[in-house]
């Protein structure tokens, strides 16, 4: 599942989405659909193209959802709005798996830690990957 998630370094400008996000979206999901292979829980091409974001049924009993953690960045220019879609996306997905009696996998590019890009020259930097009010969720 390394390449299903939505990564800094999957756009043109790095952490910054393009002004016609969706579009791009859009024209990423008709590659990237062809890696789910017909396992894309209902929604998954509209939030994907919204936002980056989708599920996937990997197993009867096992969804997979990749999250768009670059929208939860201290780079990023993805708007609040944006990024509170994505986690009400999320609470309905979980809702959804768990009244389902689904397990639940979750991936991201970004993790919400310290950057592991740090040296020992730079540690007293010690910057973190997430905005803090989204770690806070």
């Amino acid at each position: 599942y390394q390449r299903r998630v939505r990564g800094n370094n999957d756009m043109p400008l790095d952490y910054l989405e393009p002004v016609q996000h969706r579009k791009f979206y859009r024209e990423v999901w008709e590659q990237f659909r062809l890696l789910m292979r017909g396992r894309e829980t209902p929604g998954a091409r509209e939030s994907f193209e919204r936002g980056g974001y989708y599920s996937i049924t990997h197993v009867p009993k096992l969804e997979v959802i990749g999250l768009n953690t670059v929208a939860f960045s201290v780079k990023t220019n993805i708007t609040k709005e944006e990024v509170e879609a994505q986690f009400v996306w999320l609470e309905s997905t979980l809702n959804r798996a768990k009244n389902a009696q689904r397990g639940v996998m979750i991936l991201g590019h970004i993790s919400p830690s310290l950057s592991q890009f740090q040296t020992e020259r730079t540690l007293w930097f010690r910057q973190v990957m997430w905005r803090e009010e989204y770690t806070a969720r």
